[in-house]
């Protein structure tokens, strides 16, 4: 065997070695992110629960997450929006500006609810490394079913999330019989 033939060997395994090494280094550096449901505040609202201003619509809803980045590196929530299920229709996109006109609404002659809904955040969306942020997200037309995919795009990767949301006049009806 000559020696310039056992260098190339030497030089190819190291090589392909570095490469490896190097796509495992890149792979850790993209960002990832966990992306968790709050059940407990994500509502499906009816036009006979509360008015909107600026829609008509029968039923629209509030969606509250938890966003984990758990990466080394930060990224930017581009777009968020809600799945159709009809494959021919564009997807439901996220409206920051729908509001509540009245948070109290009544459950008896003199009680009320009162909603505490938290504030939304205007696109696009830092989220920073190792960071975890709350988020609430507003759709003003919504599917006939209560469970919902919400779609967050990122510039490196699309998540998807089964969302089950909880119609409020159940909310509404349960704090009515303790209220009895």
């Amino acid at each position: 065997m000559s020696f310039e033939l056992l260098l190339g060997v030497i030089g190819s395994v190291t090589g392909v070695l570095a490469l490896i090494i190097q796509l495992f280094d890149f792979r850790s550096y993209i960002p990832k992110l966990k992306i968790r449901a709050d059940q407990k505040t994500s509502y499906v609202f009816s036009k006979d629960d509360v008015k909107l201003p600026r829609y008509k619509t029968d039923k629209f809803c509030i969606v509250n997450l938890q966003i984990n980045n758990v990466s080394a590196m930060p990224t930017t929530i581009t777009s968020v929006t809600l799945n159709n299920p009809n494959k021919y229709e564009i997807p439901l996109p996220h409206d920051p500006k729908l509001s509540i006109n009245d948070p109290m609404i009544p459950i008896t002659d003199g009680g009320y609810i009162v909603i505490k809904i938290p504030s939304t955040q205007e696109l696009p969306i830092r989220v920073n490394a190792y960071d975890a942020i709350y988020c609430s997200f507003r759709f003003p037309f919504m599917p006939e079913s209560n469970t919902v995919t919400v779609r967050l795009e990122t510039p490196t990767r699309n998540y998807s999330l089964k969302v089950a949301l909880t119609e409020f006049h159940t909310v509404r009806d349960r704090y009515r019989s303790q209220q009895l």
